[in-house]
């Protein structure tokens, strides 16, 4: 079939043509804007679940809605090595900027345009500000300090002005400890004082107690919703809609034994049947897309898998942690720690635990619970196995 009406999208963070199966989630940021909206406190919220589960669709899709609703919206992705205070007034500046500030909040939008200045955002040269020295007085305090007062004047700007701003932010986990903490803090300011600013967070299965070991009462600070498996139904409306609403009537059929093994490909992951869905229809060369198109498709998703997702994380690993990865495979994806140590001949289980920590802080494993290791990512294991057959274990 034709690549260019190729309806799958199985990009990072790529919008589907059909969203299914998280509805949960989606009304619970709206009913948290419509309880900001009205004054009244509402849990920021973090999504949590492993890669490939549509995390960060559901935050955009979380944004559109906001905005559609006339909230002020700020995107933010995390990477290793964010600077919370840059990133965050970074933020907070390009709200500003969009607020339409009345004749009588002016001297409040200089003071807090001052305190971003004061905070080291980067501002475009054209745009004039000047600090005032109880700006320069106000930060340097701490992070939490210098990030709760600018959220808070920003939160006042915006009730004023009958406005509500969302966060949405990518990645969370990538933060350290001092930049979780902060942000902890600076929400719950805001939660305080009442002002309309909604949070709206993702990242892998570690970041509540992340975020817990952050500060103490992010537990009650938050909703943690977990973003799992889509069930069988949910799972066909992904593969069934997004080619009608691509191309109508002209749509190509899709097999039913084809639509079952795509399921049964994907195992309830999101980017997994965006990616055999992909492949699937580029296989096909009739007018419907058959069994033997899913069967032809499967290798070619796994390989784009192998290159656009795999590869890189496994080149961040070390030889030794490699080992590790490698037992967590050999047992199928997720094991026991003490099975793992001792089937990468790393002796007593505690001599393994610097591997299986960093390997959690790569975003490579999680600890299901106590005692415990998975992969963070679906077909991983199979990934890990091909490599091996090509390096040498250590």
């Amino acid at each position: 079939m034709d690549a260019a009406t190729n309806p799958y999208t199985p990009g990072a963070g790529t919008q589907p043509r059909a969203l299914s199966g998280r509805e949960r989630e989606l009304d619970g940021f709206r009913v948290l804007r419509a309880r900001l909206t009205h004054g009244l406190p509402e849990r920021g919220i973090v999504l949590c679940g492993l890669r490939g589960m549509g995390k960060t669709v559901l935050l955009r899709e979380m944004a559109r809605d906001a905005r559609d609703e006339g909230w002020r919206v700020s995107f933010v992705e995390m990477r290793r090595g964010t600077d919370l205070r840059d990133a965050l007034t970074a933020a907070v500046l390009e709200q500003l900027a969009g607020l339409s500030i009345r004749e009588r909040a002016l001297g409040a939008f200089s003071r807090t345009m001052g305190l971003v200045r004061a905070l080291r955002a980067t501002i475009a040269p054209e745009i004039q500000i000047d600090v005032d020295a109880t700006d320069l007085l106000t930060v340097g305090r701490s992070l939490e300090a210098d990030l709760g007062e600018l959220l808070a004047r920003l939160g006042a700007l915006a009730r004023d002005q009958g406005i509500g701003v969302a966060f949405v932010i990518d990645e969370l986990q990538e933060l350290d400890a001092e930049g979780l903490a902060a942000l902890c803090a600076a929400m719950h300011r805001v939660g305080q004082e009442e002002l309309p600013i909604a949070l709206a967070a993702a990242g892998l299965p570690s970041l509540p107690g992340l975020l817990a070991e952050a500060k103490s009462y992010a537990e009650r600070l938050f909703a943690y919703p977990q973003v799992g498996l889509l069930p069988d139904d949910a799972a066909r409306r992904a593969i069934v809609e997004p080619p009608r609403k691509v191309l109508g009537d002209d749509a190509p059929a899709i097999d039913d034994d084809a639509v079952e093994r795509m399921i049964a490909f994907a195992g309830g992951y999101p980017m997994l049947l965006q990616a055999i869905g992909k492949h699937a229809w580029n296989r096909a060369t009739g007018n419907a897309i058959g069994l033997a198109d899913v069967v032809a498709g499967e290798q070619d998703a796994f390989d784009d898998l192998s290159r656009e997702l795999f590869l890189a994380r496994w080149q961040r690993a070390t030889p030794r942690e490699r080992d590790y990865l490698l037992a967590v495979a050999g047992a199928g994806g997720s094991c026991s720690s003490a099975e793992a140590a001792r089937t990468a001949n790393f002796g007593p289980t505690t001599a393994a635990s610097v591997q299986r920590n960093t390997l959690i802080a790569k975003g490579l494993l999680w600890a299901p619970e106590r005692g415990r290791v998975a992969f963070t990512m679906p077909l991983f294991e199979r990934f890990v196995l091909a490599r091996h057959e090509h390096e040498p274990a250590h």
